[in-house]
């Protein structure tokens, strides 16, 4: 009864009664790519289960969860107003070449974006209405108690140039639209921290302090999520869990 944030809490976390301080959440393994996240959820949520059943008994276990490997490296190494910009950077640092890379490789594929932007128009009904009815009724029939409800959907942070040149185009509103009236009927609790890291108006605006690559966060931007998660966590995984029928 879990989104795929919350697969960062494992077993030990819950042996524990309460989820820890030193938890870190957002860094691989123990956590998906976020921007995997924002959209797998809501395309595959009974996969998306399977995964965490999955990594439960094989990928996670106390030293990932609660002292991962610090990461300090952040995108602040190269430009950041574009995937372009990025792509066409010569790194002076070794180290940076990776990130760009990454660039280059999601350039290839900006021509051939999806674009979801069309989702609410009556003309695309045939287009998106099926999928939209399917991914609704695929969480409202997970099979879960009356204590598990509602499913904590957390939507993890996209760095503003992936979010903004990778990304299918309305991407962020589908995911919204969808699950909109599943919160409105308490099937799920929605945690929206998509946008955490932008740092205003503007393309260049992005804090690139809290992102280690494209895809993950850093020990920065790990800890400042964590923060705001924890609390939820305790009071809407533990404490509910706990408390009498």
């Amino acid at each position: 009864p879990r989104s795929a944030v919350t697969r960062c809490i494992s077993d030990s976390a819950e042996r524990s009664g309460k989820p820890s301080s030193t938890m870190r959440v957002g860094s691989p393994p123990v956590c998906e790519s976020t921007y995997r996240i924002l959209i797998i959820f809501v395309e595959a949520p009974r996969q998306r289960l399977r995964d965490i059943e999955w990594g439960r008994k094989n990928g996670l276990n106390e030293r990932t969860i609660f002292h991962p490997y610090p990461v300090s490296r952040d995108l602040c190494r190269v430009p950041v107003g574009s995937i372009s910009e990025c792509a066409a950077y010569v790194p002076t640092n070794p180290e940076d070449q990776n990130l760009v890379n990454q660039c280059v490789h999601e350039a290839t594929k900006l021509s051939r974006r999806n674009n979801f932007t069309s989702f609410a128009d009556a003309s695309s009904e045939s287009r998106f209405g099926p999928l939209r009815d399917l991914r609704r009724n695929q969480l409202r029939e997970l099979p879960l108690d009356s204590k598990a409800k509602p499913i904590i959907v957390v939507l993890m942070p996209v760095a503003k140039i992936f979010r903004e040149s990778v990304l299918p185009k309305g991407i962020e509103e589908w995911t919204k639209y969808v699950l909109k009236p599943l919160e409105e009927e308490g099937t799920v609790e929605i945690h929206d921290f998509t946008r955490l890291f932008d740092a205003g108006p503007g393309s260049d605006s992005i804090d690139c302090k809290a992102f280690h690559d494209l895809y993950h966060l850093n020990s920065v931007g790990q800890k400042r999520l964590t923060d705001l998660l924890l609390p939820i966590f305790e009071r809407q995984l533990y404490q509910r869990k706990n408390t009498p029928t």
